[in-house]
């Protein structure tokens, strides 16, 4: 028994091996394992980082074709390349140069250009530029810079490739201006990779427009800030995109990383097209809209039949502000000039006749023309050729101003009408409910009588000035205007100096202090205060202050407290002796108060409370005087606000001003008789409490 006791306590003591810790072998094969876990990750990751610089150069150079073609369809042309250099601070960043500008000559590199370089078509590649047989054709020039996103409405990272460089845009440069625009003036020419490249366009050199950026190698590309990164290479497909000669050449070639004359990794697209919008907008207003020459428009019912002038117009036209032609025609193919009906060149009647129509180019003109309504009628329209007349809600009645009266008209519900009399005296009128109301939201103004002339007064120049002024008040009639100048050539500054007490700091408790400041000419300004010599009185000199209080919370009597002023030190904190303190609680104290009625009740409820000495606090709320009662019922009504028009019927729609309505109903319609069992007037109305 003892020999196996022994045996177990000595394997109770011996350390297993698993609570000694890890082998270096053991360790060995962990960091092994990471290790090559973690380089997996790490070439995925960077994969990744990769393709999704590609993905966003993919997206931007979308987004940004896109966004031109937008610019092209509104304006009738192409952006201008922005400076590719130009700084973030500068007014003109991200903004077009101006293509109209040919002063930079061809073959100017970027650094040259001012940020920008000129290019042009390849020898084969010329155009007739003014339709004259007579002068020589050009090669087009061709301008390379950055995009410009703030004229695209871009936002600026729209900008950059995923590597954070500028993309390249180019242009022809006479695509760029409307003027000059013409789809087959092209300048730009893209070709493949191969040793000897192949053109990609139907007609070489006739590229519109291009964007391409350098790539992950970043050869020639210039960054967010506008400096270059590296040279261009000397051979290979990406030297033509970087290098900036005098031939417009692009390569567009498959994506290559297999050695330096055959590298490749610009992101290119390209823009051709053979026709052309027949409208465009303005350069100089968005919202103005204007026809390319050399296009007719039609507007017919016949979609086959092709328009045969600048404008036709098939069924009817019509217009709410000015038609500009220089010929008016009908179907016959019969015009006319717009002058015979409008303008300083229209023909006119005999004096006393009127005209009432032109015939054959001359005025077809009438002695007497009357066609009015009756007396008391107003003019609702014309129906059928004839006028439409309603009896006037609001009759012709007279009211006094300025000693005198004015007529107002006839009129319908809504009419309002400006009633002068006097010099320059008015007030306005509306026709409302039939009969006319004075408008005080319009108001009146003016005066009966005005009494020209010039009133000369003489008076004093101001404080710290001598001599005096001359005002010259003028009245001008009958418009009532008055006009007043001053003259103070006759005004002298005064010299002046004031002075003013101040208290001395906190350091001391005794005397006062003196400042002064000057009145000085001839600017007449005042100095700034500053302190007089020999005016500083200020010493120290130590007091006792002492005040008697009423006591608080609740209680009666006073209590004293006492503060001293040490020199040096200023005032002390306050101290309150004991035996100075006769406050005592007062059971007579109370508070009252008024609270709100409960429900829908109106009026208050009074309540009060006690304070309670034996418990040191303030006693509950009782309510002592009940004054709530209900309410009579609110009533609400249709008030009419603005006239919205009329109704034809024969009976009084629904609902009428005034009639009664759901308190917090939404606003609508309402009715009030124009002519009864004819028409009615349309009200937008509210529901009011009356």
């Amino acid at each position: 028994m003892l020999g196996n006791t022994l045996t177990e306590q000595t394997r109770k003591d011996r350390p297993s091996v698993r609570e000694a810790g890890y082998t270096l072998i053991e360790m060995s094969i962990v960091m092994i394992i990471v290790g090559t876990l973690l380089a997996g990750f790490l070439t995925a990751y960077n994969v990744y980082l990769k393709n999704q610089k590609i993905v966003e150069t993919e997206s931007n150079i979308i987004q940004l074709n896109n966004a031109i073609g937008n610019f092209r369809a509104q304006y009738g042309r192409y952006p201008c390349p922005a400076s590719l250099t130009l700084p973030r601070t500068d007014k003109d960043y991200g903004k077009e140069t101006d293509c109209t500008d040919t002063s930079v000559a061809v073959g100017s590199s970027v650094a040259v250009g001012g940020g920008y370089a000129v290019e042009q078509s390849i020898a084969a590649r010329t155009i007739d530029h003014d339709d004259n047989a007579g002068t020589a054709e050009i090669r087009p020039r061709v301008r390379r810079g950055w995009i410009p996103f703030k004229n695209l409405n871009l936002p600026e990272e729209i900008a950059f490739d995923g590597y954070r460089n500028r993309m390249n845009f180019g242009v022809t440069e006479r695509l760029a201006v409307a003027a000059t625009f013409d789809i087959s003036h092209g300048g730009i020419s893209i070709v493949d990779g191969q040793a000897i490249p192949e053109p990609l366009l139907g007609v070489d050199g006739s590229g519109h427009f291009l964007i391409f950026t350098s790539g992950e190698n970043e050869a020639g590309a210039y960054t967010k800030t506008g400096v270059q990164v590296g040279a261009c290479p000397a051979s290979g497909p990406e030297s033509e995109n970087c290098n900036t000669s005098s031939d417009a050449v692009y390569v567009k070639a498959p994506a290559s990383h297999t050695g330096t004359n055959t590298h490749y990794d610009d992101t290119m697209v390209y823009y051709s097209q053979t026709d052309i919008p027949l409208w465009q907008k303005s350069d100089t207003d968005q919202f103005d809209i204007h026809q390319r020459p050399g296009g007719f428009v039609g507007f017919k019912d016949n979609e086959q039949d092709d328009p045969g002038n600048t404008a036709e117009v098939g069924g009817k036209m019509r217009a709410q502000g000015k038609i500009r032609a220089q010929e008016i025609c009908n179907d016959a193919g019969e015009c006319m000039s717009p002058s015979l009906i409008g303008g300083s060149l229209m023909p006119s009647c005999d004096p006393g006749e009127y005209m009432t129509g032109i015939k054959d180019g001359v005025p077809d003109c009438e002695a007497e023309i009357i066609v009015k309504c009756n007396p008391g009628e107003v003019l609702r329209g014309i129906v059928d050729g004839e006028l439409d007349c309603v009896t006037a809600p609001c009759g012709s009645t007279s009211v006094s101003h300025c000693g005198g009266n004015v007529t107002l008209p006839f009129g319908q519900d809504g009419d309002s009408f400006k009633a002068e009399s006097g010099d320059n005296f008015y007030q306005w009128y509306t026709c409302e409910d039939g009969g006319w109301e004075f408008d005080s939201s319009k108001g009146s103004g003016g005066d009966c009588s005005c009494t020209p002339g010039v009133v000369t007064e003489s008076k004093s120049c101001g404080s710290k000035f001598t001599g005096s002024k001359i005002v010259t008040t003028t009245t001008i009639c009958p418009a009532g205007v008055t006009t007043t100048q001053e003259d103070r050539s006759a005004c002298a500054c005064s010299p002046a100096t004031e002075t003013r007490s101040k208290g001395c700091d906190s350091n001391n408790n005794k005397g006062g202090l003196i400042q002064e400041r000057s009145f000085t000419c001839p600017d007449a300004k005042w100095t700034k205060w500053v302190d007089k010599p020999g005016g500083d009185t200020c010493y120290c000199e130590e007091e006792t202050k002492k005040e008697t209080l009423d006591c608080s919370g609740g209680k009666k009597g006073t209590y004293n407290r006492y503060r001293v002023f040490k020199c040096p030190g200023g005032w002390q904190d306050w101290t309150y002796p004991s035996n100075e303190n006769s406050c005592t609680c007062d059971p007579d104290r109370k508070e009252t108060r008024n609270v709100e009625c409960p429900g829908k009740k109106v009026g208050s409820i009074k309540e009060e409370r006690t304070y309670n000495c034996s418990k040191g606090k303030w006693d509950k709320w009782k309510k002592v005087e009940d004054n709530c009662t209900v309410p009579p019922p609110v009533i609400c009504r249709w008030e009419k606000k603005s006239n919205i028009g009329r109704v034809t019927t024969s009976s009084m729609p629904s609902p009428e001003n005034s009639d009664n309505c759901t308190c917090g109903s939404p606003d609508q319609s309402c009715f009030t008789v124009g002519q009864a069992g004819r028409w009615y007037n349309k009200w937008s109305c509210q529901c009011s409490v009356k």
